[in-house]
């Protein structure tokens, strides 16, 4: 029984190991990883290891991408110990990752079973709400904070998915962090609600607090990035600048960039960092954002047609930021296209029914 204890007590150390070391470089992290695969075969080997080893293996093939093998570790641990929520949560996982999400579901149904746990009952909440099933969601959680009143994962899916409003939402946030107050994830969703309602300096708590838990966290550079802009550009400019180090295909960094450069009055350097947001591919969120912005600044140096040519440019992708199409809309007005500026504010009136410019504004149009 010692050697078993002393067993898994080497093999949690590694596994920690493993996935802890060399985030900063993609082919570090990769050799740590592979020597924690090696070092949990290497046990396997000698024999009758616990079943946590084949689950400690599955988790570290999950992260290589190597779904196969962490498939079949988990599948191992399931046999060994069919009470252990950690296998079945694995195997789902290893499911999801292959868009298998039936199998996944069958998987955690049964799990939940024989093995009834907070996260479980997360997991699987988490997989309805990807694919838009809420009420079954809604009842998971609250089954799920029944066993773990204040799980501080599962209030951080109610606070981003279920929440009513931005009170609801915000107490969910707070619970999560009276459970764990360095919750990064919660942290920087919080300081993003209070971005939105307009309360700088507890956002930016939020999000310096964030970063002193994880100096890597992209939401947190962002959402302090974005806080500082007016009243720090220069701290801004390099908030961006070290998301952009992270991850240079993240077109939120270079937007923010350019954000923060126009602040400065860089204005050709603003354009070229917005310009490698826009080229950034598949165009997301942020990437159409980024057009939208680019079409602001020419705007203001007063050239409209140039913002013109901007919106334009970002038509395809209005319904990923909707401000493009009221833009277009008052944009087409102002040169005379009547015609197509009652198309675009239609359409900006189809996302958005509380805008009241692109509403009034077609009403004058319609009404010539």
């Amino acid at each position: 029984m010692r050697s078993d204890v002393s067993n898994i007590d080497e093999c949690t150390a590694v596994f920690q190991h493993a996935l802890c070391s060399g985030n900063d470089d993609g082919r570090e992290r990769e050799r740590h990883l592979l020597e924690g695969v090696r070092y949990m075969h290497a046990v396997i080997e000698k024999g009758h290891p616990v079943p946590r080893v084949w689950v400690y293996l599955g988790e570290l093939q999950l992260q290589r991408a190597a779904i196969d093998e962490a498939l079949a570790a988990f599948e191992r641990a399931v046999e060994l110990d069919p009470l252990d929520p950690l296998a079945h949560s694995g195997l789902a996982q290893g499911l999801i990752e292959q868009g298998r999400d039936e199998a996944a579901e069958r998987t955690l149904s049964a799990a939940l079973e024989l093995c009834e746990s907070a996260f479980l009952h997360g997991q699987l909440g988490s997989l309805f709400i990807s694919q838009g099933r809420y009420d079954e969601a809604v009842a998971l959680l609250e089954r799920g904070l029944e066993l773990e009143p204040e799980n501080e994962e599962l209030l951080l899916l109610f606070a981003r998915h279920l929440s009513e409003s931005e009170e609801q939402m915000r107490t969910y946030l707070e619970r999560a962090l009276v459970s764990d107050p360095d919750y990064v994830e919660a942290l920087c969703d919080l300081g993003a609600l209070f971005a939105l309602q307009e309360r700088a300096e507890a956002a930016e708590r939020c999000f310096a607090r964030a970063l002193e838990l994880d100096d890597e966290s992209l939401d947190a550079l962002h959402g302090l990035s974005e806080v500082k802009r007016v009243s720090d550009p220069r701290e801004s400019l390099r908030l961006a600048g070290r998301a952009i180090e992270l991850d240079p295909n993240d077109p939120r960094g270079w937007a923010l960039m350019g954000e923060a450069l126009w602040e400065l009055s860089y204005k050709a350097k603003a354009h070229r960092a917005l310009e490698r947001a826009c080229a950034i591919r598949p165009i997301r969120h942020e990437g159409a954002r980024a057009f939208w912005l680019r079409a602001q600044m020419s705007e203001q140096e007063g050239l409209v047609q140039h913002a013109l040519w901007r919106l334009e440019e970002a038509a395809a992708h209005a319904h990923l930021w909707p401000p493009i199409a009221a833009d277009l809309g008052r944009l087409y007005a102002e040169v005379g296209r009547v015609t197509d500026a009652r198309r675009w504010l239609h359409v900006a009136l189809e996302h958005d029914t509380d805008d009241a410019r692109s509403r009034d504004l077609l009403t004058t149009l319609e009404r010539t």
